[in-house]
C-alpha cells in the first residue's frame, strides 16, 4: 500500500528576537478589545516584518508542508500558505503571537478550519503547551503519523485516534476522497480507491479506523453510482 510519508511534527518553533519579543509582550499586556483584529491591522512597518518572519520560518521548518493535511507545494511565493492560529485568534486574540500557536497551512484547510474549537475548556488565559489540553492532533505536539494514516493512492486521511478524527473533521481532510485527476477518469479513480479501502480493512487496526473506512466505502460507492447514472443518461442524450 503506497502511504504518504505521514511523520510530522514542528520541532523547531520560531524564537522572536529581543525587541520583537519585547513588542510582543507590550501587545499580551493590551485590553482584549484592543487585541482583537490586530493581526489584519497591522500591515506596515515592524509588525509586518514580524509576520512575514513568522511565515517564512514555518515555511521552512515544515518544509513546504501544509500542517493539518501534509500536501507539499514547493514555491518561491509564500502567499499559497496561510498563517494559521491554531488556537483561533478570534476566540483567544491574547495567543495570537504565541508562536506554539501559529504554523502554516494551505488555503483550503484554513478556510475548512476557520475558527472551529481546537481546545477543551480549561484552555482560556494561559496558553498550554501539553498536548492533553487539545481536541486536535497538534503540529507542535502531535506527532502527526500516530493519529492519522495517509493513504495515498485512494487520497483518504484515516484517524487512529479521536483527536485524528476531529483533526480530519475540522479540516475537512475527507474532499480528497473526490478529488480526481480527470472527471472522465472519475470512475476508474473511484474503483482503484475501492481496491485500497478494502485492503486498508485487512490492516485497520481499531474499530474507530473501520468505521471510518465503511463510511469511506459507503460514501465512494454512492459517488460511483451517481456518475455511471450521468454518463448513461448522457449516452442516451447522444
Amino acid at each position: 500500500m503506497s502511504l504518504i510519508k505521514s511523520q510530522f511534527k514542528i520541532n523547531k518553533p520560531y524564537v522572536y528576537s529581543a525587541n520583537h519579543l519585547t513588542l510582543v509582550e507590550e501587545f499580551k499586556k493590551k485590553s482584549r478589545e484592543d487585541q482583537n483584529g490586530f493581526w489584519e491591522s497591522t500591515n506596515e512597518g515592524v509588525w509586518k516584518v514580524i509576520k512575514k518572519d513568522l511565515k517564512d520560518h514555518y515555511i521552512a521548518a515544515q518544509d513546504y508542508q501544509c500542517a493539518f493535511c501534509l500536501q507539499k507545494n514547493v514555491v518561491e511565493h509564500n502567499g499559497v500558505w496561510d498563517a494559521e492560529h491554531i488556537i483561533p485568534k478570534a476566540t483567544h486574540p491574547h495567543f495570537m503571537f504565541e508562536s506554539q500557536n501559529i504554523c502554516v497551512v494551505c488555503k483550503d484547510c484554513n478556510g475548512a478550519k476557520l475558527d472551529k474549537p481546537v481546545t477543551k475548556a480549561k484552555v482560556k488565559d494561559v496558553f498550554s503547551v501539553s498536548s492533553d489540553d487539545y481536541l486536535i492532533c497538534h503540529p507542535h505536539f502531535d506527532e502527526y503519523s500516530l493519529h492519522v494514516n495517509v493513504i495515498s493512492v485512494a487520497g483518504v486521511y484515516l484517524p487512529k485516534t479521536i483527536k485524528g478524527q476531529r483533526l480530519i473533521e475540522t479540516c475537512g481532510l475527507l474532499r480528497f476522497l473526490y478529488k480526481y485527476s480527470n472527471h472522465d477518469c472519475a470512475s476508474e479513480e473511484i474503483k482503484a480507491r475501492t481496491v485500497e479501502l478494502n485492503n486498508q480493512l485487512l490492516e485497520a487496526s481499531n474499530e474507530l479506523e473501520l468505521i471510518f473506512v465503511y463510511d469511506c466505502l459507503e460514501d465512494l460507492a454512492k459517488e460511483g453510482k451517481r456518475l455511471l447514472r450521468e454518463k448513461r443518461m448522457g449516452a442516451l442524450r447522444a
